[in-house]
Protein backbone atom coordinates (compact mmCIF):
# COMPACT_ATOMS: atom_id res chain seq x y z
CA UNK A 1 0.00 0.00 0.00
CA UNK A 2 2.65 2.35 0.75
CA UNK A 3 4.54 1.77 -2.42
CA UNK A 4 1.30 1.83 -4.09
CA UNK A 5 0.67 5.73 -2.33
CA UNK A 6 4.15 6.57 -3.52
CA UNK A 7 4.17 5.28 -6.96
CA UNK A 8 0.47 8.07 -6.84
CA UNK A 9 2.03 10.52 -5.72
CA UNK A 10 4.98 10.89 -7.90
CA UNK A 11 2.46 10.25 -10.87
CA UNK A 12 0.40 13.24 -10.05
CA UNK A 13 3.46 15.58 -9.08
CA UNK A 14 4.84 14.96 -12.24
CA UNK A 15 1.98 15.77 -14.05
CA UNK A 16 1.34 18.92 -12.02
CA UNK A 17 4.99 19.96 -12.22
CA UNK A 18 5.07 19.29 -16.06
CA UNK A 19 1.97 21.53 -16.09
CA UNK A 20 3.23 24.54 -14.16
CA UNK A 21 6.32 23.99 -16.22
CA UNK A 22 4.90 24.60 -19.64
CA UNK A 23 2.48 27.41 -18.73
CA UNK A 24 6.34 28.83 -16.85
CA UNK A 25 8.49 27.95 -20.03
CA UNK A 26 6.00 29.63 -22.68
CA UNK A 27 5.18 32.48 -19.93
CA UNK A 28 8.82 33.79 -19.53
CA UNK A 29 10.35 32.34 -22.67
CA UNK A 30 12.97 30.21 -20.97
CA UNK A 31 14.08 26.61 -21.47
CA UNK A 32 11.97 26.77 -25.03
CA UNK A 33 13.11 24.71 -27.89
CA UNK A 34 11.75 26.68 -31.13
CA UNK A 35 12.82 24.70 -34.08
CA UNK A 36 16.57 26.91 -34.59
CA UNK A 37 18.51 24.26 -35.21
CA UNK A 38 18.40 22.52 -38.80
CA UNK A 39 18.42 19.04 -36.99
CA UNK A 40 15.28 19.47 -35.48
CA UNK A 41 11.84 17.34 -36.25
CA UNK A 42 9.45 19.86 -35.31
CA UNK A 43 8.06 23.24 -36.18
CA UNK A 44 6.75 24.57 -33.33
CA UNK A 45 8.26 26.01 -30.01
CA UNK A 46 8.19 23.66 -26.85
CA UNK A 47 9.69 23.77 -23.59
CA UNK A 48 12.28 21.16 -23.05
CA UNK A 49 12.53 21.41 -19.29
CA UNK A 50 10.70 17.83 -18.39
CA UNK A 51 13.74 17.00 -16.55
CA UNK A 52 12.35 19.29 -13.87
CA UNK A 53 9.06 17.31 -13.84
CA UNK A 54 10.89 14.00 -13.72
CA UNK A 55 12.99 14.84 -10.60
CA UNK A 56 10.35 16.17 -8.77
CA UNK A 57 7.57 13.09 -9.41
CA UNK A 58 10.69 11.21 -7.50
CA UNK A 59 11.55 13.25 -5.04
CA UNK A 60 8.30 13.47 -3.88
CA UNK A 61 7.42 9.82 -4.46
CA UNK A 62 10.52 8.84 -2.38
CA UNK A 63 9.93 11.39 0.44
CA UNK A 64 6.04 9.96 0.20
CA UNK A 65 7.17 6.47 0.72
CA UNK A 66 9.91 6.93 3.01
CA UNK A 67 7.50 8.85 5.89
CA UNK A 68 4.89 6.66 4.98
CA UNK A 69 7.02 3.33 5.50
CA UNK A 70 10.02 4.69 7.73
CA UNK A 71 12.29 2.49 5.08
CA UNK A 72 15.22 3.69 4.10
CA UNK A 73 14.79 7.27 3.98
CA UNK A 74 18.94 8.22 4.25
CA UNK A 75 19.27 5.71 1.12
CA UNK A 76 16.37 8.32 -0.81
CA UNK A 77 18.16 11.13 -0.12
CA UNK A 78 21.32 9.88 -0.68
CA UNK A 79 20.31 8.49 -4.09
CA UNK A 80 18.89 11.62 -4.85
CA UNK A 81 21.40 13.55 -3.89
CA UNK A 82 24.06 11.57 -6.29
CA UNK A 83 21.83 12.62 -8.90
CA UNK A 84 21.96 16.51 -8.58
CA UNK A 85 24.61 17.12 -10.46
CA UNK A 86 23.84 15.05 -13.74
CA UNK A 87 20.31 16.65 -13.33
CA UNK A 88 21.66 20.61 -12.77
CA UNK A 89 24.10 20.56 -16.00
CA UNK A 90 21.62 18.86 -17.85
CA UNK A 91 19.18 22.05 -16.93
CA UNK A 92 21.43 24.39 -17.39
CA UNK A 93 22.12 23.43 -20.87
CA UNK A 94 18.21 23.24 -20.95
CA UNK A 95 18.31 27.16 -20.14
CA UNK A 96 21.61 27.73 -22.21
CA UNK A 97 22.24 25.56 -24.58
CA UNK A 98 25.78 26.87 -24.28
CA UNK A 99 27.38 24.00 -22.35
CA UNK A 100 29.83 21.79 -23.83
CA UNK A 101 29.72 18.19 -24.19
CA UNK A 102 32.75 17.66 -22.35
CA UNK A 103 31.86 19.19 -19.22
CA UNK A 104 28.51 17.30 -19.62
CA UNK A 105 30.54 14.44 -19.67
CA UNK A 106 32.38 15.32 -16.86
CA UNK A 107 29.54 16.29 -14.82
CA UNK A 108 27.95 13.24 -15.18
CA UNK A 109 30.98 11.19 -13.76
CA UNK A 110 30.58 13.32 -11.11
CA UNK A 111 27.70 12.38 -10.38
CA UNK A 112 28.62 9.03 -10.77
CA UNK A 113 31.44 9.36 -7.96
CA UNK A 114 28.92 10.12 -5.72
CA UNK A 115 26.95 7.50 -6.25
CA UNK A 116 29.90 4.90 -5.74
CA UNK A 117 31.19 6.67 -2.48
CA UNK A 118 27.90 7.55 -0.91
CA UNK A 119 25.92 4.54 -1.65
CA UNK A 120 29.00 2.07 -2.20
CA UNK A 121 27.81 1.80 -5.77
CA UNK A 122 30.64 -0.80 -7.61
CA UNK A 123 30.65 -3.01 -10.29
CA UNK A 124 32.28 -6.55 -8.94
CA UNK A 125 31.23 -8.07 -12.16
CA UNK A 126 30.64 -7.97 -15.62
CA UNK A 127 29.93 -12.09 -16.12
CA UNK A 128 32.92 -12.68 -17.73
CA UNK A 129 35.77 -14.59 -15.92
CA UNK A 130 39.00 -12.27 -17.79
CA UNK A 131 37.09 -8.62 -17.09
CA UNK A 132 36.27 -9.90 -13.43
CA UNK A 133 39.93 -10.49 -12.77
CA UNK A 134 40.76 -7.00 -13.99
CA UNK A 135 37.95 -5.98 -11.40
CA UNK A 136 39.47 -7.20 -8.78
CA UNK A 137 42.77 -6.01 -9.58
CA UNK A 138 42.41 -2.98 -7.93
CA UNK A 139 39.71 -0.64 -6.85
CA UNK A 140 40.54 2.08 -9.39
CA UNK A 141 39.65 -0.55 -12.03
CA UNK A 142 36.56 -0.66 -11.02
CA UNK A 143 35.70 2.55 -10.31
CA UNK A 144 37.12 3.92 -13.20
CA UNK A 145 34.78 1.22 -15.27
CA UNK A 146 31.92 2.56 -13.44
CA UNK A 147 32.31 6.11 -14.00
CA UNK A 148 31.99 5.36 -17.98
CA UNK A 149 29.66 2.92 -17.53
CA UNK A 150 26.87 5.04 -15.99
CA UNK A 151 27.80 8.00 -17.66
CA UNK A 152 27.18 6.40 -20.42
CA UNK A 153 24.19 5.00 -20.29
CA UNK A 154 22.84 8.55 -19.12
CA UNK A 155 24.32 10.32 -22.20
CA UNK A 156 22.53 7.14 -24.14
CA UNK A 157 19.15 7.89 -22.95
CA UNK A 158 20.09 11.62 -24.07
CA UNK A 159 20.99 10.34 -27.85
CA UNK A 160 17.49 8.66 -27.59
CA UNK A 161 15.28 11.12 -26.74
CA UNK A 162 14.52 12.32 -30.36
CA UNK A 163 10.89 11.43 -30.60
CA UNK A 164 7.90 11.96 -28.68
CA UNK A 165 7.89 9.68 -25.93
CA UNK A 166 10.62 7.68 -27.30
CA UNK A 167 13.53 7.55 -24.36
CA UNK A 168 10.42 8.24 -21.17
CA UNK A 169 8.65 4.83 -22.83
CA UNK A 170 11.86 2.76 -22.77
CA UNK A 171 12.42 4.65 -19.04
CA UNK A 172 9.63 2.96 -18.34
CA UNK A 173 9.65 -0.17 -19.77
CA UNK A 174 13.33 -0.64 -18.26
CA UNK A 175 12.71 0.60 -14.56
CA UNK A 176 9.37 -1.36 -14.45
CA UNK A 177 11.30 -4.91 -15.28
CA UNK A 178 14.21 -3.53 -12.70
CA UNK A 179 11.21 -3.13 -10.15
CA UNK A 180 10.32 -6.83 -11.37
CA UNK A 181 13.77 -8.49 -10.89
CA UNK A 182 14.12 -6.78 -7.45
CA UNK A 183 10.96 -7.62 -6.07
CA UNK A 184 12.10 -11.46 -6.45
CA UNK A 185 15.32 -11.22 -5.14
CA UNK A 186 13.29 -9.06 -2.10
CA UNK A 187 15.55 -6.53 -2.33
CA UNK A 188 13.22 -3.73 -1.36
CA UNK A 189 15.21 -0.54 -1.46
CA UNK A 190 15.61 -1.22 -5.87
CA UNK A 191 12.17 -2.11 -6.03
CA UNK A 192 10.86 1.02 -4.75
CA UNK A 193 13.21 3.62 -6.27
CA UNK A 194 12.36 2.07 -9.51
CA UNK A 195 8.93 1.62 -9.49
CA UNK A 196 8.62 5.42 -8.38
CA UNK A 197 11.05 6.63 -10.74
CA UNK A 198 8.68 4.90 -13.63
CA UNK A 199 6.05 6.42 -11.75
CA UNK A 200 7.47 9.97 -12.07
CA UNK A 201 8.49 9.30 -15.70
CA UNK A 202 4.61 8.63 -16.21
CA UNK A 203 3.60 12.00 -14.97
CA UNK A 204 5.83 13.60 -17.49
CA UNK A 205 4.77 10.78 -20.31
CA UNK A 206 1.34 12.50 -20.10
CA UNK A 207 2.79 15.81 -21.69
CA UNK A 208 5.16 14.34 -23.66
CA UNK A 209 3.37 11.79 -25.72
CA UNK A 210 1.73 11.96 -28.43
CA UNK A 211 1.64 15.67 -28.54
CA UNK A 212 5.20 17.10 -27.66
CA UNK A 213 3.92 19.68 -25.75
CA UNK A 214 6.61 19.15 -22.78
CA UNK A 215 10.53 17.38 -24.22
CA UNK A 216 12.39 15.98 -21.68
CA UNK A 217 15.41 18.21 -22.32
CA UNK A 218 19.29 16.90 -20.94
CA UNK A 219 18.44 17.43 -17.86
CA UNK A 220 15.56 15.19 -18.13
CA UNK A 221 17.58 12.86 -19.99
CA UNK A 222 20.79 12.38 -17.70
CA UNK A 223 18.71 12.23 -14.58
CA UNK A 224 16.68 9.16 -16.15
CA UNK A 225 20.14 7.42 -17.28
CA UNK A 226 21.83 7.94 -13.78
CA UNK A 227 19.08 6.81 -12.14
CA UNK A 228 18.86 3.34 -14.35
CA UNK A 229 22.65 2.62 -14.36
CA UNK A 230 22.56 3.47 -10.49
CA UNK A 231 19.87 1.29 -9.61
CA UNK A 232 21.08 -1.20 -12.43
CA UNK A 233 24.63 -1.70 -10.35
CA UNK A 234 22.89 -1.55 -7.27
CA UNK A 235 20.67 -4.50 -8.12
CA UNK A 236 23.67 -6.59 -9.28
CA UNK A 237 25.80 -6.01 -6.68
CA UNK A 238 23.52 -6.48 -3.68
CA UNK A 239 22.38 -9.73 -5.22
CA UNK A 240 24.91 -12.08 -6.90
CA UNK A 241 22.07 -14.27 -8.27
CA UNK A 242 21.24 -11.38 -10.74
CA UNK A 243 22.86 -11.55 -13.83
CA UNK A 244 24.69 -7.76 -14.63
CA UNK A 245 24.00 -8.92 -17.94
CA UNK A 246 20.24 -8.44 -16.59
CA UNK A 247 20.64 -4.92 -17.04
CA UNK A 248 22.55 -4.53 -20.22
CA UNK A 249 19.93 -6.61 -21.99
CA UNK A 250 17.24 -3.83 -20.61
CA UNK A 251 19.64 -0.78 -21.83
CA UNK A 252 20.85 -2.53 -25.33
CA UNK A 253 18.96 -0.29 -27.86
CA UNK A 254 20.00 2.90 -26.11
CA UNK A 255 23.60 1.67 -25.25
CA UNK A 256 24.24 0.00 -28.83
CA UNK A 257 22.61 3.23 -30.59
CA UNK A 258 25.66 5.31 -29.01
CA UNK A 259 28.10 2.70 -29.79
CA UNK A 260 27.05 2.43 -33.50
CA UNK A 261 26.66 5.87 -34.08
CA UNK A 262 30.30 6.72 -32.62
CA UNK A 263 31.38 3.63 -34.98
CA UNK A 264 29.79 4.86 -38.27
CA UNK A 265 31.06 8.84 -37.84
CA UNK A 266 34.53 7.57 -37.07
CA UNK A 267 35.04 4.69 -39.48
CA UNK A 268 32.52 5.35 -42.15
CA UNK A 269 31.97 9.32 -42.06
CA UNK A 270 35.96 10.28 -40.59
CA UNK A 271 34.17 12.70 -38.29
CA UNK A 272 34.33 13.09 -34.86
CA UNK A 273 32.24 10.46 -32.82
CA UNK A 274 30.42 13.44 -31.37
CA UNK A 275 29.48 15.06 -34.14
CA UNK A 276 25.97 15.64 -34.36
CA UNK A 277 23.74 14.66 -37.31
CA UNK A 278 20.70 13.13 -38.35
CA UNK A 279 21.37 9.44 -39.08
CA UNK A 280 20.14 7.76 -35.57
CA UNK A 281 17.38 4.41 -36.08
CA UNK A 282 14.83 6.76 -35.32
CA UNK A 283 15.85 9.47 -37.68
CA UNK A 284 15.56 6.92 -40.40
CA UNK A 285 12.21 5.48 -38.73
CA UNK A 286 11.50 8.98 -39.17
CA UNK A 287 12.36 9.84 -42.49
CA UNK A 288 11.64 6.52 -44.49
CA UNK A 289 9.32 4.89 -42.77
CA UNK A 290 6.63 6.96 -41.10
CA UNK A 291 5.72 9.44 -43.97
CA UNK A 292 3.63 6.37 -45.46
CA UNK A 293 1.72 7.26 -42.39
CA UNK A 294 0.83 10.58 -42.53
CA UNK A 295 -2.80 11.70 -42.91
CA UNK A 296 -3.19 15.32 -42.04
CA UNK A 297 -1.37 18.25 -44.38
CA UNK A 298 -0.96 20.37 -41.16
CA UNK A 299 2.83 20.96 -41.24
CA UNK A 300 2.92 21.26 -37.28
CA UNK A 301 0.22 17.96 -37.06
CA UNK A 302 1.87 16.04 -39.44
CA UNK A 303 5.26 16.36 -37.82
CA UNK A 304 3.88 15.58 -34.27
CA UNK A 305 2.00 12.68 -35.60
CA UNK A 306 5.42 11.54 -37.36
CA UNK A 307 6.88 11.87 -34.18
CA UNK A 308 4.55 9.90 -31.84
CA UNK A 309 4.67 7.48 -34.87
CA UNK A 310 7.99 6.83 -35.17
CA UNK A 311 8.51 6.22 -30.74
CA UNK A 312 5.81 3.19 -31.34
CA UNK A 313 8.07 1.57 -33.85
CA UNK A 314 10.83 1.53 -31.81
CA UNK A 315 9.28 0.87 -28.75
CA UNK A 316 8.94 -2.53 -29.89
CA UNK A 317 12.94 -2.65 -29.28
CA UNK A 318 12.38 -2.31 -25.87
CA UNK A 319 10.04 -4.58 -25.47
CA UNK A 320 12.21 -7.25 -27.24
CA UNK A 321 14.82 -6.57 -25.15
CA UNK A 322 13.01 -6.39 -21.67
CA UNK A 323 10.97 -9.87 -22.39
CA UNK A 324 13.70 -12.34 -22.53
CA UNK A 325 15.48 -10.28 -19.96
CA UNK A 326 13.03 -10.78 -17.10
CA UNK A 327 12.69 -14.79 -18.30
CA UNK A 328 16.18 -15.15 -17.84
CA UNK A 329 17.67 -12.49 -15.77
CA UNK A 330 19.89 -14.88 -14.01
CA UNK A 331 21.30 -16.94 -16.62
CA UNK A 332 24.11 -14.34 -18.18
CA UNK A 333 24.98 -16.51 -21.35
CA UNK A 334 21.69 -16.13 -22.57
CA UNK A 335 21.53 -12.99 -21.48
CA UNK A 336 24.98 -12.07 -23.37
CA UNK A 337 23.38 -14.45 -26.35
CA UNK A 338 20.17 -12.13 -26.28
CA UNK A 339 22.38 -8.71 -26.30
CA UNK A 340 24.92 -10.33 -29.68
CA UNK A 341 21.79 -10.98 -31.46
CA UNK A 342 20.12 -7.70 -30.83
CA UNK A 343 22.89 -5.61 -31.65
CA UNK A 344 23.34 -7.86 -35.43
CA UNK A 345 19.29 -7.23 -35.73
CA UNK A 346 20.59 -3.55 -35.53
CA UNK A 347 22.88 -3.65 -37.87
CA UNK A 348 20.59 -5.40 -40.51
CA UNK A 349 17.63 -2.76 -39.47
CA UNK A 350 19.62 0.00 -39.81
CA UNK A 351 22.00 -0.99 -42.97
CA UNK A 352 18.18 -1.73 -45.00
CA UNK A 353 16.61 1.85 -43.91
CA UNK A 354 19.70 3.39 -45.05
CA UNK A 355 19.58 1.57 -48.80
CA UNK A 356 15.80 2.37 -48.68
CA UNK A 357 15.64 5.10 -51.33
CA UNK A 358 11.64 6.14 -50.85
CA UNK A 359 12.29 9.10 -49.10
CA UNK A 360 14.64 11.55 -49.22
CA UNK A 361 17.52 11.63 -46.85
CA UNK A 362 21.08 12.33 -46.64
CA UNK A 363 23.16 8.86 -47.18
CA UNK A 364 26.03 7.73 -44.84
CA UNK A 365 28.31 8.15 -48.09
CA UNK A 366 28.43 11.72 -47.68
CA UNK A 367 31.25 12.27 -45.08
CA UNK A 368 29.18 15.49 -44.31
CA UNK A 369 25.98 14.26 -43.68
CA UNK A 370 23.86 16.42 -42.12
CA UNK A 371 24.22 16.66 -38.74
CA UNK A 372 22.55 14.49 -35.22
CA UNK A 373 19.40 13.67 -34.37
CA UNK A 374 16.99 15.62 -32.62
CA UNK A 375 17.84 16.05 -29.06
CA UNK A 376 13.80 16.35 -28.51
CA UNK A 377 11.10 15.00 -30.52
Amino acid sequence: MELLIGATAATVLGIIVGYVTILGARAFGIGVDCNQAQYKSHDHCVPRLGGIAVSAGFFSGGAVLSWLGNYQTDVFFVLSLSLMPALLIGLLEDFTQSVSTMIRLLVTMISAALAYWLLDVSLLSLGIDALDYLLLLHPAVGFGFMLVAVAGVSHAFNIIDGCNGLSSFIAMIVLSSLAAVAFQVDDTFVMCAATVGAASMFGFFVWNFPFGRLFMGDGGAYFTGMLIAVLSIMLVSRNPDVSPWFPMLLVMYPVWETVYSAYRRVVIQKISPGTADRLHLHNLVYFRVVPRVDVTTDLVRRQVLRSSTTSAHIWLLAIACAIPALLFWDESQSLMLCCGLFALSYVVLYRSLVRFRSVSLPLLRSKKASIEAPSEA
